[in-house]
């Protein structure tokens, strides 16, 4: 009877033992999956907050390089506009230098001759001078001359439309050709082309 007790106290023990170890392994599984749970938690929270950040990395770089085009497309925009603009001149300037060999038959021009004629005279005095001029102005220019000794009127088809008048030492010459007085005003005429254009759009 007492052996019989041993073995029963025994298997109380070890059924005591085998409850206990069961109750311990359910706690370290219970543990082990609050443990994955936080694990695969904060992995999925790392991959949602790396995808943040790749994602406002490229949408930063879309960005700039949406904006890199904008500029890139204003640029290119006022570079054709200036070059439109610059051709435009280029023409009414070609259209200018092209009427300039008529005027010499244009009664407006022929009567504003003998005043810059004038003028130059007064600039330079009585000094002897040699007005060069183009063919069809030379007749004109003598007449103007008429009874100065000490002007001598010379047809130089090189000169264009107008003359010049340079003293006979050579100290001074005056350019009064219409192609000069383009050159000279070419920039204000092309400050007011542009400002007719930009009226008319």
């Amino acid at each position: 009877m007492a052996d019989g007790a041993v073995v029963m106290a025994l298997e109380q023990l070890l059924a005591s033992i085998e409850l206990e170890a069961r109750a311990e392994i359910e706690a370290e599984l219970a543990s082990g999956r609050n443990a994955g749970s936080r694990i695969a938690a904060a992995a999925a929270e790392e991959v949602a907050r790396v995808r943040r950040r790749a994602l406002a990395t490229e949408q930063t770089r879309l960005r700039e390089d949406l904006d890199s085009e904008l500029a890139l497309a204003r640029l290119r925009a006022r570079e054709a506009v200036l070059h439109a603009r610059r051709r435009f001149i280029d023409r009414v300037l070609r259209a200018l230098e092209g009427k300039m060999s008529s005027a010499v038959s244009d009664d407006k021009y022929l009567g504003a001759l003998s005043t810059h004629y004038e003028k130059c005279r007064d600039y330079v005095g009585d000094a002897p001078v040699v007005v060069r001029a183009a063919t069809a102005l030379v007749p004109r220019l003598r007449e103007l001359a008429s009874g100065q000794k000490s002007v001598s009127v010379q047809a130089d088809p090189s000169m264009g439309t107008g003359f010049q008048m340079a003293t006979s030492d050579g100290v001074f010459v005056i350019d009064a050709t219409l192609e000069q007085a383009l050159d000279r005003w070419k920039r204000e005429i092309e400050i007011e082309i542009l400002r007719h254009v930009e009226s008319e759009t």
